[in-house]
Order: structure tokens, then C-alpha cells, then sequence
């Protein structure tokens, strides 16, 4: 989803999460916010805001973020099983 389908003060909140991502002295918050998902590649979900989600990967030059989802998006994924 790109950004600008999301408000400005959620625009904010995902411009902090992802400031905290490329921050490695935020490890002890990062860890709380974030869970590696079930994938041979090293892939996380991350909560940005109560009701947003980044889905991100660590690559040898970094993090890519490769999703930024409405938490409420998610769960129609998860519980239709697709």
C-alpha cells in the first residue's frame, strides 16, 4: 500500500517506525514491536501504530521494506487462509 492511502499523522507513525528500524542503538524497543514471521528468509512484521503493520526484511545492505498494511488488512489475509 503506499503512503499516501494512509493520514498524515499515520504517515508520521510509519516514518518513525521505520527511523527506528534503521536506528541500532533502538534494538530493546525494536524487539518489542517487531516478530520474525514464519519464513526460511529473514522476514518481520513490524506494529508501526496500534492498527498498522510493516512487513520488512534484513538484507546485506540494510532493511527493505517490502509492505505497509492496515492491521485490520492483515487478518482478512490470515483468516481467509490465503
Amino acid at each position: 500500500m503506499a503512503l499516501d492511502g494512509f493520514s498524515s499523522q499515520d504517515q508520521a507513525k510509519i516514518t518513525n517506525a521505520v527511523r527506528l528500524l534503521e536506528d541500532p542503538d533502538k534494538g530493546e524497543m525494536l524487539r518489542s514491536k517487531t516478530a520474525k514471521l514464519a519464513t526460511s528468509e529473514p522476514m518481520y512484521i513490524m506494529r508501526a501504530a496500534p492498527t498498522i503493520r510493516l512487513i520488512y526484511r534484513t538484507t546485506p545492505n540494510g532493511i527493505e521494506i517490502l509492505d505497509v498494511v492496515h492491521k485490520a488488512t492483515l487478518h482478512t489475509f490470515l483468516n481467509n487462509n490465503v
